[in-house]
């Protein structure tokens, strides 16, 4: 998708407030729960190179709650690392 290549760019130049944005955009627009689940992922780690450990800990509890329950995948130990 060119917008998260877009959001990765702005994330590399040190953007967060922009790339922040612009996965929140894609985000409202996403039609899997896979694609939600890292765009919510993409954005708790910009949180946390910002410091914003509150908002981190909501996105990445909001992308745990979007796996399905028997899920035993590495992105769920991933999340809850």
């Amino acid at each position: 998708n060119i917008m998260v290549l877009r959001a990765q760019i702005e994330q590399d130049d040190g953007q967060y407030d922009k790339a922040l944005e612009v996965y929140t955009d894609v985000y409202l627009k996403a039609k899997s729960n896979t694609q939600r689940i890292e765009l919510l992922l993409a954005s708790g780690h910009i949180y946390l190179k910002k410091a914003k450990y509150t908002e981190a800990q909501d996105k990445f509890s909001k992308a745990f709650k979007l796996l399905p329950q028997n899920d035993r995948s590495q992105k769920k130990a991933d999340i809850l690392n």
